[in-house]
């Protein structure tokens, strides 16, 4: 069960047996420019909570199960925009079970154990920290910002630069959720230009 409502969640808890687990990651819970709706249907029969993006979906399972629609959950990208990652979906047959994670470590063990199947990626959402970076890495060829975030907002942020001589490249890039700093020398013959 997962909820973006700080009194559902504690109804959850202290109602409905559910235990409390760590943030997975931060969505909207007012439609902003560019996101979509999350929304949550239940089965009682399976006791299970489905998170979907996709209208069709939303409408065809209460018509072919005893899935209820109980709403919007959130508001979430469709697409990965700068700072965000992938809330992957998995259903766990065994479990008659939906997992949800944005852990791709967490994901990638959960498929290779076999007790669960991929799913479509059910939006994107801001993880509690993450790291992204214009350039797409080590790259001196092109100018980039390297940018990391702290719950969807931007914690630091560092723009590839020349230094003097222009012969000498400063570049930024992410490891894992982390700026990294390097200076490399540009290729004998060439100089570096705006970053």
């Amino acid at each position: 069960f997962y909820t973006a409502d700080a009194v559902e969640r504690q109804n959850a808890i202290a109602n409905l047996g559910c235990s409390n687990e760590d943030i997975m990651g931060y969505v909207y819970t007012t439609p902003q420019s560019g996101t979509v709706p999350l929304f949550r249907l239940f089965s009682s029969s399976l006791s299970n909570h489905v998170y979907t993006i996709n209208t069709r979906q939303k409408d065809l399972l209460p018509s072919v199960s005893d899935y209820i629609y109980e709403g919007i959950a959130a508001y979430v990208y469709p697409t990965q925009t700068q700072g965000t990652m992938p809330i992957y979906r998995l259903y766990c047959s065994s479990l008659t079970d939906n997992l949800f994670t944005m852990d791709k470590l967490e994901h990638d063990g959960v498929i290779r154990s076999g007790l669960c199947t991929d799913e479509p990626i059910e939006g994107y959402a801001y993880p509690l920290i993450s790291c992204f970076d214009t350039d797409e890495g080590l790259n001196t060829a092109q100018k980039g910002t390297a940018t990391k975030y702290n719950r969807g907002q931007i914690a630091e942020s560092k723009v590839d630069s020349c230094t003097t001589p222009s012969s000498v490249v400063v570049e930024y890039y992410c490891s894992g959720t982390n700026i990294i700093q390097t200076i490399q020398s540009c290729p004998s013959g060439t100089s570096c230009t705006n970053g």
